[in-house]
């Protein structure tokens, strides 16, 4: 009959049996703490330290809107110099183009018969300065307006900013009158990711949101009706502008609090905003196949 050994554990104080090993100093470590007995008594386990680390921001939204601005505009000029037009700066010499793409022709009658250049007129612009202008605006608030509305409000605020800037066109058209213009650009949608940014800080007593409210001035007035007054035959889109800036502000101040601290969101938002943007390629798409480009160059 054999019989062994109690070992009291020299951390905890726990009492541990002795196997058969234990002199010959395999390190056998204490039941309860896990610190070395026999000959490896006084040695503590190395404790296994698990850190939660959040993922970073993805910014797929933003990412998303900003690779298809960039293919419409890819595609634009693309047929330009097909075309022999080579790259427009400033205006375009060949209307049906952007038209082709989902430019929108602020006709209340042309727009009942294709709604949706409501949407895809956001992703179209006039010429390269136009397209480098609203990409760095976008480059600029893009992310920030995501990390606070999460990346399905961000896709649902973008979508209705830049149609309810266009929608606001033609409701300004119908009031004030005027002619019949080409517009297009994604500028309405921008000014509607700074306003859910102005939105989004006055709603939590940001005293920053006084600087992105002088911004929102700056670009609208100085930008927007300075150039439309200098009479230099370039005319900017105020009321999509004002339009847009106006959504977003809404969309701030009723955006989640406190921020998303999480890229992904809430499901239902993620599926509004999945649907938004699949709304926006369709558009495109819709724009592309449709007749009105040949129709009105006859």
């Amino acid at each position: 009959m054999s019989s062994s050994r109690v070992l009291p554990c020299p951390s905890c104080g726990a009492l541990n049996g002795e196997p058969s090993d234990a002199a010959a100093g395999t390190g056998d470590r204490c039941i309860r703490c896990g610190a070395g007995l026999g000959a490896n008594a006084g040695q503590v386990a190395p404790r296994v330290v698990k850190v939660a680390l959040t993922a970073p921001p993805r910014f797929l939204a933003a990412k998303g809107f900003g690779a298809l601005t960039a293919v419409v505009f890819a595609l634009q000029l693309a047929l330009s110099l097909a075309a022999g037009h080579g790259v427009p700066l400033l205006s375009t010499k060949d209307p049906s183009i952007e038209l082709r793409l989902g430019a929108l022709l602020a006709d209340p009658a042309l727009v009942a018969r294709e709604p949706f250049r409501l949407l895809s007129a956001v992703f179209v612009h006039f010429g390269l300065l136009h397209f480098a202008m609203n990409a760095y605006a976008y480059v600029d608030l893009a992310r920030l307006a995501e990390s606070f509305l999460g990346p399905g409000r961000f896709a649902v605020t973008f979508v209705a900013a830049g149609a309810g800037g266009f929608a606001a066109t033609l409701v300004a058209g119908a009031i004030f009158g005027g002619p019949v213009a080409l517009t297009a650009g994604a500028s309405g949608a921008v000014f509607g990711l700074m306003g859910v940014v102005l939105g989004a800080l006055a709603a939590r007593r940001d005293s920053r949101w006084k600087g992105f409210a002088m911004r929102a001035v700056l670009y609208s007035v100085l930008f927007g009706f300075a150039v439309n007054a200098s009479g230099s035959g370039i005319l900017v889109n105020n009321s999509a502008h004002v339009g847009g800036l106006a959504i977003g502000v809404v969309a701030g101040l009723l955006g989640p609090r406190p921020f998303p601290t999480r890229t992904t969101g809430t499901r239902v938002a993620n599926v509004l905003g999945g649907l938004a943007f699949a709304l926006s390629v369709a558009a495109v798409a819709l724009a592309w196949r449709s007749p009105l480009p040949s129709l009105l160059a006859r």
